[in-house]
């Protein structure tokens, strides 16, 4: 038979008297890590360039659009223009004093919105329809009343807002989603994996 032999310390051999007697719920620790981690996720959140929290509505939140001609606020608003869903929003690079938005309703519509809005918005400065159902829209940085558009028909247009028909269009294989960050070029992302780059001084009207 063999002989076991058990090692054994006591704690108030190297343990410090404490004052309550030890920690009563072993649990409490992990509750306390815990709160610390959110806090720390919390502040980073809250952290600059976080302006506010737009809490409190009940409304989706389906286009966001960058203004970098505001200095420090932005005003939020949303307008139930139409029963059909709003595509895209755009505002134009000039001065921002005019938004252009677009939806299934094959409508382009443009807004003057003022420095100041106090209660709800006008109906559109004017509106123009086109045969497609735009899923996107911006304005060039060259010119203010130039748009570019790209349609359900996997077209991309080029609008002018003081006429009523576009400009001119190039068919892309497959749908395609833009973007314009120079002067006369349009970056464009297909679904084959391909990045297009337009230059709208080369396209020629159908």
């Amino acid at each position: 038979m063999n002989n076991l032999k058990i090692i054994s310390q006591n704690p108030d051999h190297y343990q410090l008297p404490q004052k309550n007697g030890g920690n009563e719920d072993p649990l409490r620790h992990t509750v306390e890590n815990t709160r610390a981690m959110d806090a720390a996720k919390l502040e980073r959140v809250l952290a600059k360039p976080f302006i506010a929290c737009f809490d409190g509505h009940n409304k989706g939140v389906w286009n966001i659009i960058k203004a970098y001609f505001t200095a420090i606020t932005f005003i939020i608003w949303y307008k139930r223009w139409s029963t059909h869903n709003l595509n895209g929003i755009c505002v134009d690079a000039s001065a921002g004093e005019i938004f252009t938005t677009i939806g299934q309703g094959s409508q382009l519509k443009h807004w003057n919105l003022p420095e100041e809005v106090d209660g709800d918005l006008s109906d559109p400065s004017h509106s123009i329809p086109v045969q497609f159902i735009p899923h996107s829209i911006l304005h060039l940085p060259v010119e203010a009343s130039i748009m570019a558009s790209c349609a359900s028909g996997r077209s991309v247009f080029l609008l002018d807002t003081q006429q009523k028909a576009p400009l001119m269009k190039i068919v892309m294989s497959l749908r395609t989603f833009m973007e314009s960050k120079r002067s006369f070029y349009i970056y464009s992302a297909s679904d084959v994996y391909n990045v297009y780059i337009v230059d709208m001084r080369n396209l020629k009207s159908d």
